[in-house]
């Protein structure tokens, strides 16, 4: 069938364009993308995009293509090509401060790890520092994800305050602390690096503390007990993935840990005070009665 009939058969007598030029084209291009039509999902193949739209009655499906530029289809895949090549870089970065530390990770330690050519390298990050800026907000993105993701499958006999210590201990015996902690050791020394490191850390502490407001709201109005409780938590888990790590604690004391940790910040956010003692008065001794003469 001819793009004159396809025109014909789609749109209503009222609306037929003559002709099939550009102009014809657009206005019929505008037409389905009219709030009388619902919306339509597009599939890229090869020079043009199908488009199948959905009009509403008395009109049936339809099929339509659209031209995309070459330009525009190279543009996008070179743009997806470089976004392949940053994540295998900053894969790469992540990679080489677990293995060989922060010290010893180099531009062509990170090229290596990634598979690429130095050059290549350092025409996305032509330097150390600019790729671990970047690697610190992908490390941290990775560590929320992998947190949102086990915050997501509670077991039905496990309580939320619970699972999310759980998660939180599972999240720091992963690589990404490691290479976490190498970044926080460098930056103890490094203002430069300690800046981005910083701001990236706070976005995810706030980042990863929300849900446990949205399942509990009422601990907002208990904003300095909360957050006492939260920092203890956080730090005393990480401070025993650092024993833990290092072979200092065993899976026994780790559990025991973990159970006294979960017991403190009930206690901290229930605001069980410890109660105090009444006060006993103690009535004056009497005077010893003094013996007759």
């Amino acid at each position: 069938m001819g793009s004159s009939g396809l025109l014909r058969r789609i749109l209503p007598p009222a609306e037929q364009v003559r002709g099939t030029d550009v102009s014809d084209a657009e206005r019929l291009w505008r037409r389905l993308g009219s709030p009388g039509l619902l919306p339509a999902p597009r599939v890229n193949c090869g020079c043009s995009t199908i488009v199948r739209a959905r009009p509403t009655a008395p009109f049936d499906y339809l099929w339509i293509s659209a031209p995309v530029p070459i330009t525009k289809q190279k543009r996008t895949l070179q743009s997806r090509k470089a976004s392949n090549t940053r994540y295998r870089i900053l894969e790469g970065v992540l990679d080489c401060l677990v293995e060989v530390g922060y010290a010893n990770t180099s531009i062509s330690t990170i090229a290596g790890r990634a598979g690429i050519s130095r050059g290549a390298m350092q025409f996305h990050f032509p330097t150390k520092r600019s790729a671990m800026d970047a690697a610190i907000t992908h490390l941290m993105q990775r560590r929320l994800d992998t947190y949102r993701a086990d915050m997501a499958k509670i077991p039905a006999s496990e309580s939320f305050l619970d699972h999310a210590i759980r998660a939180y201990w599972k999240q720091v015996t992963r690589p990404e602390f490691i290479a976490l902690q190498e970044l926080t050791l460098a930056s103890r020394t490094d203002t430069g690096l300690a800046r981005p490191l910083s701001r990236a850390f706070r976005e995810f502490v706030i980042q990863s503390r929300a849900p446990f407001l949205e399942e509990f709201p009422q601990w907002r109005q208990r904003k300095k007990q909360y957050n006492n409780a939260a920092n203890l938590a956080q730090y005393v888990v990480e401070g025993m993935a650092w024993g833990y790590l290092n072979g200092h604690l065993n899976d026994a004391a780790v559990n025991d840990l973990l159970a006294t940790t979960r017991e403190t910040v009930l206690y901290l956010l229930e605001d069980a005070t410890p109660k105090k003692r009444k006060r006993v008065s103690v009535s004056a001794k009497p005077a010893r009665a003094t013996a007759g003469r």
